[in-house]
């Protein structure tokens, strides 16, 4: 039996509808749903979801993407992490040449507002 099908087994059996399981979990309904049906979320819900429910940590991690599963194999913590900083070739540094001119052009096209409205 999979965790899907003992998580609706249960729902059944104790008759607790998905609408009482959302407000008693904090998850949305829609979203239990679709766990049920067979999508994967986040680790921090699926927590929420495993407490509800009632489901052990390995049957938990059935309801999480296979790059979060601990034990599943294909856990991968930094994958998303760069490898190294290679890529970054220098940190971007504002030119002071470039703010001069933007203060310069927006003291400008401040005084011509000015003027504008000083003809009123």
């Amino acid at each position: 039996m999979t965790t899907r099908e003992k998580m609706i087994k249960w729902r059944n059996d104790m008759n607790v509808t998905i609408k009482q399981l959302s407000e008693n979990s904090g998850v949305s309904q829609t979203l239990l749903s679709m766990v049920e049906a067979g999508a994967v979320t986040h680790p921090l819900i699926v927590e929420k979801i495993r407490k509800a429910y009632g489901l052990t940590e390995l049957e938990a991690e059935e309801l999480m993407p296979k790059h979060h599963r601990l034990h599943g194999g294909a856990y991968e913590p930094d994958k998303f992490k760069p490898l190294d900083d290679t890529y970054i070739s220098r940190p971007i540094v504002a030119q002071s040449s470039i703010i001069d001119t933007y203060i310069k052009e927006h003291q400008d096209r401040m005084a011509r507002q000015h003027q504008r409205r000083s003809y009123y």
